[in-house]
C-alpha cells in the first residue's frame, strides 16, 4: 500500500498546478460520512459506513493533494452510490472513488454509478460529468513604437531634446571626444554640450544623405 501510494505521489507532483487533475479508481476505501476537519475534500452525501483503514488513509492522501472526493459530493439514493456487490448479494460497498483538484470542483456536475452496466465485473460503473470552460489565452502582438522625428525640427524641443539626451548619457565617452576637444583647443572658444550633440548629429546625418 505504501509503495502504490508513494508511485502515485509522483505521478501528481509531476502535474503542473493549474492544469485539471482527475484521480479516479477501486481505492477499497470506504470513506462514509464527512468528519470534523474535512470540509472542501469530503462531501455530504457519501454512503453512510463505518469508515476503514484505507479509507482514511485515501481521505490523508485527498487533503495533503487539495483533492475533494466527488463521489461524496451530490445526494443520490443509495443504490446510485455503492459501487461493489459482494458475490452473495449481501454486502454493498462505495470503495471506488472519483477525485478532482478542489480549484475545479465546481466543473463537476455530478458523480453516480450506474448498476445495469454490463461491464463483466463485480464493481458498479461510475460516470462522472464535467463542465470546462476554457479561457482564450490569444497570442498578444507586439506594439511597435513610433517616434515623431518631425517634433525635433522645432528649435526648443530639439534642445529640450539635447538636454535630455545629455544628461541620461553624461557619463558614457563618446567615440569623437578627442576630435571635439582638438576642435576646441584650436578655436579657443568654449564649447557648450548642447553643441556638441548638435554637431554629432549633423556629422551622423552626412552619411545618409549621401546613400
Amino acid at each position: 500500500m505504501d509503495t502504490f501510494y508513494d508511485q502515485l505521489q509522483k505521478t501528481l507532483d509531476a502535474v503542473l498546478r493549474h492544469d485539471m487533475l482527475l484521480v479516479m479508481g477501486d481505492w477499497n476505501a470506504k470513506v462514509g460520512e464527512r468528519q470534523e476537519g474535512e470540509n472542501g475534500i469530503v462531501g455530504k452525501h457519501g454512503l453512510k459506513c463505518e469508515r476503514n483503514d484505507n479509507g482514511d488513509r485515501f481521505v490523508t492522501f485527498c487533503a495533503s493533494n487539495n483533492l475533494a472526493i466527488t463521489s461524496t459530493m451530490f445526494p443520490h439514493k443509495d443504490v446510485h452510490k455503492y459501487t461493489w456487490t459482494s458475490p452473495d448479494g449481501r454486502h454493498r460497498n462505495q470503495i471506488d472513488h472519483v477525485a478532482v483538484r478542489s480549484r475545479f470542483k465546481r466543473s463537476v456536475q455530478d458523480t453516480r454509478t450506474y448498476r445495469r452496466a454490463d461491464v463483466g465485473s463485480d464493481h458498479n460503473l461510475i460516470i462522472t460529468k464535467v463542465k470546462l470552460r476554457l479561457s482564450n489565452t490569444g497570442k498578444k502582438q507586439g506594439r511597435t513604437i513610433r517616434y515623431e522625428e518631425s517634433k525635433l525640427r522645432v528649435p526648443e524641443v530639439r534642445q529640450q531634446f539635447q538636454i535630455e539626451l545629455r544628461n541620461r548619457f553624461s557619463i558614457l565617452q563618446t567615440p569623437d571626444q578627442n576630435d571635439m576637444d582638438t576642435d576646441e583647443h584650436q578655436s579657443n572658444e568654449p564649447s557648450d554640450p548642447a553643441n556638441r550633440i548638435e554637431q554629432r548629429w549633423q556629422r551622423s546625418r552626412m552619411p545618409i544623405q549621401k546613400q
